[in-house]
């Protein structure tokens, strides 16, 4: 189990099927936290290399990018 609360995620899966199972909810759950820990640990790891000690959004911006995934947000 996540530590993400649940309800958010079935909204959203709500919107592009009308039923979504428990166990679909909770995998999306599983996914999304996963890609938020290598995405937070990229950043941070960029923070760290440019001196700075907190975490930005133009340092996500580019984990997104190192991981291939800024052109999907």
């Amino acid at each position: 189990m996540t530590s993400l609360p649940i309800a958010p995620i079935r909204r959203i899966a709500r919107q592009h099927s009308e039923r979504v199972s428990e166990d679909a909810v909770v995998k999306l759950s599983e996914i999304i936290e996963t890609l938020a820990d290598i995405i937070c640990e990229d950043a941070s790891k960029i923070t760290s290399r440019t001196g700075k000690k907190t975490l930005s959004k133009e340092d996500i911006d580019t984990a997104l990018s190192v991981n291939g995934l800024k052109s999907y947000i």
